[in-house]
């Protein structure tokens, strides 16, 4: 009976924190007139961001291609508002971007942030905004741990 028991508050335990988990698009966009059109079309960060978020956040967000207004639940939704990537990668200086995001249950605004990060590592440009995308998406999925608005990250 103990053991029926069990099983029975780790399967309730699954189903809620299964209606937790964070989906979030596959493709963060980029604000208008943030990045040049060499990073926009060479440099696919933007696609690997989200993919960096659900890795580090350890099955509390995934990653979906379907259309967030689609969805219910918990949905994080971003937009690249500052990236600074001048080819020639760690010769050319610092590199930086900043992403804001607003995490929605329903139609309820649950928690907003702004995230910046810089970096000399890489040795092309792609290479320093991927680093970026690493170190931005391990930011977020701490912060998806306890959402508040307006985060600094």
């Amino acid at each position: 009976m103990i053991k029926m028991l069990a099983f029975v508050l780790i399967g309730i335990s699954s189903i809620a924190s299964a209606t937790d988990v964070v989906s979030i698009p596959r493709v963060t966009p980029y604000e208008g007139g943030v990045g040049t059109d060499d990073v926009r079309q060479k440099c696919d960060w933007n696609a690997k961001l989200s993919e960096n978020i659900a890795h580090f956040a350890e099955g509390g967000a995934t990653v979906t291609d379907t259309d967030v207004s689609r969805l219910s639940g918990k949905v994080l939704t971003m937009r690249i508002t500052q990236v600074h990537a001048i080819g020639g990668g760690g010769l050319t200086g610092p590199k930086w971007a900043a992403v804001h995001g607003e995490l929605h249950d329903g139609s309820k605004l649950v928690g907003s942030f702004d995230a910046h990060q810089h970096t000399s590592v890489g040795l092309t440009t792609c290479g320093s905004l991927n680093h970026l995308g690493k170190e931005l998406g391990e930011d977020i999925a701490d912060w998806l741990k306890t959402p508040t608005l307006d985060a600094k990250l």
